[in-house]
């Protein structure tokens, strides 16, 4: 599959590999990054890139996690590069605002309520 689409559908098969433990967090040494996507729209933010491929977006994450572990941050039994797929997802969303309910909330405040509301 091609798109953001199919590199989701992948970055979701990851997930819950992990969150069944089939295997390791520590395990990942590569990650999908779909183009069109939060993730990937943060690490252009943060490497100031205008645009990247799928391939160079999942460098990065690969860069940025081993950074971010040599500086301290992110424990190597619980974290991974999908913890910082998440992380990167939930930072981009909460600098977008949008109009939910009559009221501006954040991109990540919009998800949390439209999951509430699932539930």
């Amino acid at each position: 599959l091609k798109g953001a689409l199919g590199t989701n559908r992948l970055k979701n098969d990851f997930d819950i590999l992990v969150y069944v433990e089939l295997i390791s967090p520590a395990a990942l040494v590569d990650y999908p990054v779909a183009i069109q996507g939060e993730s990937g729209d943060s690490l252009c933010l943060l490497y100031r890139l205008t645009s990247a491929s799928e391939k160079q977006l999942s460098l990065l994450l690969v860069h940025l996690y081993a950074k971010l572990r040599s500086r301290g941050f992110f424990n190597a039994r619980n974290d991974s590069l999908a913890t910082l797929g998440l992380n990167l997802c939930g930072w981009h969303r909460s600098l977008s605002r949008c109009r939910y309910d009559g009221r501006i909330v954040s991109g990540l405040d919009r998800a949390i309520l439209e999951e509430e509301k699932q539930n």
